[in-house]
């Protein structure tokens, strides 16, 4: 009996020894290859929709990583050997991930052996997002829309105008002949018309491409089509049979004048061009959220700007308190829009003039060179305020940037920025 207590005895010590070194196998096989450390994204970060998800981290020297994104592996990496033992890893999948909440993990392969999972990193996509163009809180599936730009004329006998006040960016210059023009800039989709379209100028076509907009326009200069040409910007004519069906033409308007396109044509070039998968990459500007009523002053007094192009083109803006923004008047009448079937007129939440040098006359037909590129003075008025700043534009196809005379950079009320580019010959005024 002792002998079989004895024997038993052994039996169970051995077993609990070799059951010790079996775990102590598996352990030290597992710590033979440590598993990955993920660097970024850090825990609970938002990633911008449609922006390029990267994850970051450290790996064992000569190892690969494989990477499990809401459970399902999505690719892997071979890591960069590092001096210490530890080799860096940087890998972005390809896929772009729709709102909510996703997981990472990563493990670590070398040779045979393998890691075990790294802990689980979440991140979020957003439901929502300030879109790109003008800082307005969007479905995060439109916040990176591809923009498009339309040349827009002012004549007095064309107004109202069809699309401008639903443009997020407009830029109202001289064109030939002293008659300011538009350029506007839409992320919307849903304008029954946007015209009148005219045609295009070279300082226009340095704007669009600052946002790698494609330009629908009725023809232009011999500069303009050079600018369109050197810019590589995607030029939408209206008098060139391959694009002339996007556009259609309405017989209540002065001939020439009645040049028109919609959203609907809008959406068949973005998908004829291949430009409907395409996402906004340009720079964006810095937005804010409107300060308080209570913390809105009380002004009256108007912005008023002379291109001295006859009474008909004095722009004004006065300031409504109550909704923060600026009504917009053309010729001494409120500028009116006429996609709306209720008399509305066009408000603005920043308005900039930004100053630059007199014109000059290129031509017998009189079209202008206007200097954009560069840096200059000018005015914001925003808030209830008006704001002296600086502009800088390098390149012709670079951004804009907009700052204060302190050096800090501009931000944007969220909403649509109108922009008067005025040659500092012309009045301005504040009163």
């Amino acid at each position: 009996m002792k002998n079989k207590n004895h024997n038993l005895k052994v039996a169970v010590v051995l077993a609990i020894f070799l059951s010790g070194l079996f775990v102590f196998g598996l352990a030290h096989k597992a710590l033979a290859l440590a598993g990955p450390t993920i660097l970024t994204p850090k825990e609970g970060s938002s990633i911008p929709p449609d922006t390029q998800l990267v994850i970051t981290g450290l790996v064992p020297n000569d190892s690969s990583v494989f990477f499990f994104i809401d459970g399902k592996l999505v690719g892997g990496y071979k890591a960069k050997n590092g001096k210490k033992g530890t080799a860096s890893f940087a890998f972005k999948p390809k896929k772009i991930y729709s709102a909510g909440k996703h997981t990472i993990q990563a493990q670590a392969v070398r040779g045979n052996e393998k890691s075990i999972y790294s802990e689980k990193r979440t991140f979020i996509i957003p439901k929502t997002w300030p879109r790109r163009l003008d800082g307005v809180i969007v479905d995060s599936s439109k916040a990176n829309v591809m923009p498009y730009a339309v040349m827009i004329e002012n004549l007095a006998q064309v107004r109202p105008q069809s699309g401008l006040a639903s443009a997020s960016v407009v830029y109202e210059t001289l064109a030939e002949g002293g008659v300011p023009r538009f350029i506007a800039i839409f992320a919307r989709d849903d304008m029954s018309k946007v015209g009148p379209v005219r045609s295009t100028r070279p300082y226009y076509v340095d704007w669009a491409k600052e946002y790698g907009a494609p330009v629908l326009h009725a023809g232009g200069s011999r500069d303009a089509f050079k600018e369109l040409g050197r810019l590589g910007v995607k030029s939408i004519d209206a008098l060139v049979n391959k694009t002339a069906r996007y556009f259609f033409r309405l017989g209540n308007y002065v001939s020439t004048h009645n040049l028109f396109t919609n959203s609907k044509l809008i959406k068949a070039i973005k998908k004829d061009f291949g430009l409907d998968k395409l996402k906004a990459t340009f720079e964006a500007w810095k937005f804010k959220d409107d300060p308080p009523l209570a913390k809105r002053p009380n002004e009256k007094r108007q912005l008023i700007i002379d291109f001295k192009s006859g009474s008909q083109y004095i722009v004004a803006y006065k300031y409504n308190r109550n909704f923060n923004s600026y009504l917009r008047f053309n010729g001494g009448k409120p500028h009116l829009d006429a996609n709306y079937k209720q008399k509305t007129q066009i408000e603005v939440k920043n308005v900039v003039v930004q100053l630059v040098e007199k014109e000059r006359v290129l031509d017998w037909q009189k079209h202008l060179a206007l200097q954009i590129t560069g840096m200059g003075r000018g005015w914001l008025l925003q808030d209830g305020k008006l704001h002296q700043i600086i502009w800088k534009k390098p390149k012709p196809e670079s951004r804009t940037k907009y700052y204060f005379l302190n050096g800090k950079e501009v931000e944007f009320n969220r909403g649509n920025t109108w922009i008067e580019v005025v040659p500092k010959d012309r009045p301005v005024l504040f009163k």
